[in-house]
């Protein structure tokens, strides 16, 4: 059985898995997008990606690997910018070229080595130029980044921002800063609405999800939004870092004339500078049973921090985010030893829990115990994650619900779906997705976003869905996805879907006398 692993510390928890995507804008598909990597100091490997020719004649492309730091805010890199962690040097070649038929794919395969000193995060960037003869002869650039997360990896210090409603060209956009005032690394993600006040109608929606958030950088994630007619307007923003959800942020602006002015200041919200050891606590137990743990805090700042300890349940939301409840468990009682605990600058101390089930206790309860500096309002507690399992069976449950398939000019790009637990303990389900012609014969796999750290807390109900790669001939198809949960259990989904030909274009009339 396939069981929920949620444990681990922050600074894992933060780093996203490597997933297949594809990008077939102006004549060639790419996969992956982005190449995300965990391994040991002194191993060798290889990084691959696939480029697919969508254009009727022999397509030259090249690879080109450089370093790349992100000095401003819009995250625009500057390649062939060097710095202490560039993983470019450990390639055996820093360029390649070919030469792609149409309609054929072609792998490059570039094999690595990693120095035995190397520790914490190294990157590079991966520039693919394809280029055509005859008129015309130059298409767009892409941008792989290829991340290397090599042995323990730093908990990385964030700080959200408040939420802009800045000026963009005609427009306006929803702006989130971001800044890591650490050496660790974060995947990051942004999610929320603006809401008319006076109606009380959401006008836009935004997710921008799976962004990278390099070694002490500051990031600007961006939504554009409709335009607005004058009033006043309420923008809300959930921000996430990889399993990690941050408190909703809420500000509220007065538009005139295309111009937003906020109501307040704003504020930041800071990770505490508390790290726990360990970040975790699991246990069998009956009813009315206890149960004592004990936990290492370390104040990471230069100045004395007071710990405010709190308890709430661990809810998961949509995105697979985890979050803490201000309601506490129903059946598992958490007692700590008091409300405060004092840090002196770079200080250590430990600290004892109490586990105690009730009575009535009969299924798994999950829960938090968070700890944030009491003298910073806008602090975001660092936590340890616990669970109380019942002794005995479980009866696993898992369930896949499909969404409306989304389509560009006629032809399928992206099929939403649900993930629902509805059983009674929380599972790591491994997820495939592959795609039938006529339903029979596999033409594709395909990867399967990872949310959160992988795991569906019992009663969650995650959105997720696949990407479906370009230039599929003319002919109807299966998509088939599959979460296997078990040695032989698994959620099935299979979504049927077309793709029609190519509009044939209409021959250019006569240009007659204007009348």
């Amino acid at each position: 059985m396939y069981r929920f692993c949620v444990f681990v510390v922050l600074c894992a928890s933060v780093v996203g898995v490597a997933q297949a995507q594809y990008t077939g804008t102006r004549g060639i598909a790419l996969t992956p997008l982005m190449i995300r990597e965990s391994i040991r100091p002194g191993t060798t490997g290889s990084v691959s990606l696939s480029v697919s020719n969508l254009e009727p004649t022999v397509i030259g492309v090249g690879l080109e690997l450089q370093s790349a730091t992100f000095p401003s805010p819009n995250y625009v890199p500057k390649l062939g910018s060097t710095h202490e962690m560039d993983a470019t040097g450990w390639f055996e070649t820093s360029s390649l070229q070919r030469r792609i038929d149409p309609a054929r794919d072609e792998e490059f395969r570039i094999k690595y080595t990693v120095p035995r000193s190397a520790r914490g995060v190294y990157w590079t960037m991966i520039t693919v130029s394809p280029s055509l003869s005859g008129p015309n002869p130059f298409l767009a650039s892409f941008q792989v980044p290829v991340i290397f997360f090599v042995g323990t990896q730093v908990r990385p210090e964030l700080q959200v921002l408040s939420p802009e409603l800045a000026t963009a060209g005609n427009r306006l956009q929803v702006v989130l800063p971001f800044r890591n005032v650490s050496n660790g690394f974060a995947t990051i993600r942004a999610v929320g609405d603006v809401r008319q006040v006076s109606t009380g109608r959401v006008v836009a929606r935004f997710d921008d999800r799976d962004r990278n958030l390099y070694p002490n950088t500051s990031r600007f994630l961006r939504a554009d939004v409709p335009k607005l007619p004058d009033g006043t307007y309420q923008v809300s923003v959930r921000a996430e870092a990889g399993r990690r959800s941050f408190p909703s942020i809420t500000r509220f602006f007065t538009v005139t004339k295309g111009k937003a002015v906020p109501s307040d200041p704003g504020k930041a919200l800071t990770v505490a500078p508390i790290l726990v050891d360990p970040g975790s606590f699991a246990a069998a137990l009956p009813p009315a049973a206890r149960r004592t743990f004990s936990v290492k805090l370390t104040n990471t700042s230069d100045r004395p921090v007071k710990a405010a300890i709190g308890v709430g349940r661990l809810v998961q939301t949509s995105t697979g985010a985890l979050s803490v409840s201000e309601q506490r468990p129903e059946s598992v009682v958490v007692q700590t030893p008091s409300s405060v605990v004092d840090l002196g600058p770079k200080g250590t101390t430990y600290v004892m829990f109490e586990v105690e089930t009730t009575p009535s206790f009969a299924r798994d309860e999950w829960f938090a115990v968070t700890f944030r500096d009491a003298d910073d309002g806008n602090s975001v507690g660092e936590m340890i994650q616990g669970v109380v399992s019942i002794q005995g069976a479980h009866k696993p449950k898992l369930e896949l619900e499909a969404g409306l398939l989304e389509a560009v000019d006629g032809y399928p790009v992206r099929v939403p779906f649900k993930v629902k637990n509805t059983g009674d303990e929380a599972l790591q389900p491994l997820p495939t997705a592959v795609i039938l012609e006529q339903g029979v014969r596999v033409v594709g796999r395909l990867d399967v976003p990872v949310l959160g750290d992988g795991g569906v807390l019992p009663g969650s109900v995650l959105q997720n869905s696949v990407a479906l790669p370009p230039g599929l001939k003319p002919g109807g198809y299966q998509l088939l996805v599959r979460y296997q949960y078990g040695t032989t259990l698994f959620a099935e989904l299979r979504v049927p879907f077309g793709v029609n030909p190519p509009a044939k274009r209409k021959p250019a009339g006569k240009v007659g006398k204007r009348r």
